[in-house]
């Protein structure tokens, strides 16, 4: 029987790399969603989630998910 190889990478990079592609469930406290980003400044839902995206896209916002009420939520904090 073959030993199974050993990665070469530690599980806190992958943690890390998680984190900074967004896809970790680890948003600080008040991260806001699309929605609350939409209400906030009266916008529709598209309006707000340009907003969002433009503003990840210039380092401005992080983006990460979190679970609310078992749903999946993109949320939003400054960088």
């Amino acid at each position: 029987m073959n030993d199974k190889p050993k990665p070469s990478f530690s599980w806190d990079q992958i943690d890390a790399l998680r984190t900074e592609a967004g896809l970790a469930y680890d948003a600080p406290e008040g991260a806001v969603t699309v929605y609350d980003w939409a209400k906030r400044y009266g916008l529709t839902r598209k309006g707000a989630q340009n907003q969002t995206a433009a503003l990840v896209r210039a380092g401005k916002l992080k983006a990460g998910w979190v679970l609310r009420n078992g749903t999946r939520l993109r949320v939003y904090w400054p960088a």
